[in-house]
């Protein structure tokens, strides 16, 4: 479609076009990776957001959460009990940034630990949402992300802050049963299984990785999209600027931070990668919009809050691409408006300075990168 659009705007213009733009969310974001790794020469900028790639690993270790329930507790921890443990993540790990908003700025810094709900605790919730011991075992294993039989990592986790809602589905039935993610039960089925009645809580961790081995083996190849050589796309001076939301609950976060410190060790480092290629963790951001945070950055179709490259990752790009300013910061705009951070790129995170109103960005720095930004 790129080679036919372009043939489209000669033919029509008499010239061709002078610079091109990419930009998508999710498959949006993993078919913009796919052309910076196989062609590199098709567009000067792009925007992935929340990409899917590393789908081979993601798609079937989205259904870890479900068979740890399946396997510890007999059917899916109840929705009431899961929105509390989401709020106590939140409660316990908000201030890490120093500013209290009802967001984790990095859930990586995030030790809650769910056992400390379980019925009869001090502290424990005497509502009706305390957790058994097995159910706080299964939320840190959500989290924890999907394990071979000997505790192998395979795959990321959900992050804590992040709503459990999705993952978690209680059909009709008695006793309840969970309902994975449609593609990701039916990547189980049709392509690891190759078996269209295969009952996914017939599983076990066993069979769980050797489904997801074998998920790595027939299918990387095919869809992984996580080629980290990016000379060619570099050397034809394309810019990349991929975003990706803390609170996900489809593309597990972690994914993208895998892939650019790949990316990092593949071309050169840190400092030579953000000449061309920047990440930015959205704090509270769920899957390619919506949350908590400050999630509005003028991406993939979000109306931006002004036309200055600062508030819109579109007019960043575009200005990077075409002027050589590249985006050191993002402002974004939480949804109702209340508050505005920045957004860092990758490793850099936002940090209250301590004075001045904590709604505003401006009281904001990026520390932790290879440099301060102010």
């Amino acid at each position: 479609m790129t080679v036919k659009a372009k043939a489209v705007i000669k033919a029509y213009y008499g010239k061709p076009q002078k610079y091109a733009y990419c930009n998508g969310c999710s498959t949006g974001g993993r078919q913009g990776w796919m052309e910076a790794q196989m062609y590199p020469e098709d567009y000067d900028g792009i925007l992935a957001g929340a990409p899917a790639f590393n789908w081979d690993r993601f798609i079937p270790a989205e259904l870890w959460p479900e068979l740890v329930m399946n396997l510890d507790v007999g059917a899916p921890v109840s929705q009431t009990k899961l929105m509390a443990v989401t709020a106590a993540a939140i409660k316990a790990c908000d201030g890490l940034d120093g500013v209290i908003d009802g967001v984790i700025n990095d859930p990586r810094q995030c030790h809650f630990d769910p056992h400390s709900l379980v019925c009869g605790r001090p502290g424990a919730p005497t509502d009706g949402t305390c957790l058994a011991s097995q159910e706080a075992d299964v939320v840190q294993q959500i989290w924890r992300g999907a394990r071979g039989t000997h505790g192998e990592f395979l795959w990321y986790g959900l992050e804590p802050g992040a709503s459990f809602a999705g993952l978690a589905n209680s059909s009709s039935a008695t006793p309840p049963v969970a309902r994975p993610f449609t593609i990701t039960l039916d990547h189980w089925r049709l392509w690891i299984e190759q078996n269209p009645s295969f009952d996914w809580t017939t599983l076990t961790t066993a069979s769980f990785e050797t489904g997801f081995r074998l998920s790595q083996a027939k299918f990387h190849a095919v869809i992984g999209t996580d080629d980290p050589d990016l000379m060619a796309f570099r050397a034809y001076g394309g810019k990349m600027i991929t975003y990706h939301g803390w609170t996900d609950q489809l593309i597990f976060p972690k994914g993208s931070i895998d892939y650019f410190n790949r990316v990092v060790a593949a071309n050169g480092g840190l400092k030579r990668v953000r000449e061309f290629d920047r990440l930015f963790m959205v704090p509270g951001m769920n899957h390619c919009a919506g949350g908590a945070g400050a999630v509005n950055f003028g991406q993939s179709g979000v109306v931006p809050v002004s036309l200055d490259p600062e508030h819109d990752a579109v007019l960043a790009l575009q200005r990077w691409v075409e002027h050589g300013i590249a985006p050191d910061m993002l402002i974004a705009t939480s949804q109702p408006v209340a508050f505005t951070r920045p957004l860092c790129p990758y490793p850099a995170k936002a940090h209250y300075k301590g004075t001045g109103d904590n709604t505003d960005a401006a009281n904001f720095v990026c520390v932790g990168g290879d440099q301060d930004h102010h």
